[in-house]
């Protein structure tokens, strides 16, 4: 247990002085925040993970990754993706007098 506990708090360590030093590097001051979100968001993660071992939640989520569901969805995801890429409006889609290929009509809404 002393032996998990020495392990976490290593990996925390290295962490910080890792982002730290990334911080440090970074040239430009705009990205700061966000990188400073994300560093926190993966902090608070690794703060958690004796929570996550307690419960045994972490193998839940590898199981959830390596699920048959989420290879379908990314599956999926790719397949859209592709048609997406692969779409070019027709010119026959203009449906009124003056518009131009691609775009869609939309009739004024009038309220009584």
């Amino acid at each position: 247990m002393l032996d998990y506990f020495y392990e976490w708090m290593k990996n925390i360590a290295c962490y910080m002085v890792l982002i730290t030093a990334f911080m440090h590097v970074i040239p430009n001051e705009g990205y700061r925040k966000y990188i400073r979100m994300f560093t926190g968001l993966v902090l608070v993660l690794l703060l958690l993970t004796p929570v996550f071992r307690l419960f045994d939640a972490g193998s839940e989520i590898l199981h959830l990754y390596e699920s048959g569901a989420y290879e379908e969805k990314l599956e999926e995801i790719r397949e859209a993706t592709d048609v997406m890429e692969d779409y070019e409006p027709d010119s026959t889609m203009a449906s009124e007098e003056g518009e131009k290929p691609g775009e869609i009509y939309i009739s004024p809404i009038r309220i009584h």
